[in-house]
């Protein structure tokens, strides 16, 4: 199943991540100014967006994509204008949204290497 590009469903989701880039335009900067810790709901949140980027990651290779111009639709050509394009980047951004969660989680983490990680986020 590869989704249309311009379909109610992926324009949705796009929507969504409009939303959540947004939260975390917010967010971010104030967990390094004040040095806060990700607890609760907010920590649950922080999760939530993991899943949401990661789900964005996979419906990557299910969606069509355009070609010189043509709405293709085979996962093999999506998958090489990708791996051109975001691939590199999205993945990195999703190690560094897990490594801060992780780091979050066990509390074992330097506040330099988890400033470093939030601040990696605004590259998205």
């Amino acid at each position: 199943w590869v989704f249309h590009p311009d379909g109610m469903p992926i324009v949705f989701f796009e929507l969504v991540g409009v939303a959540l880039a947004s939260y975390e335009v917010v967010l971010v900067p104030l967990m390094l100014a004040w040095q806060l810790q990700l607890t609760g709901l907010w920590f649950v949140v922080s999760w939530a967006t993991f899943l949401y980027w990661l789900l964005d990651f996979l419906l990557s290779f299910n969606t069509g994509a355009y070609v010189d111009g043509k709405l293709v639709f085979r996962r093999s050509v999506i998958a090489v204008q990708y791996l051109k394009g975001w691939l590199l980047i999205d993945a990195l951004l999703l190690l560094v949204d897990v490594t801060s969660n992780v780091l979050d989680a066990t509390g074992a983490s330097s506040f330099s290497a988890l400033g470093a990680c939030r601040a990696l986020k605004f590259v998205r």
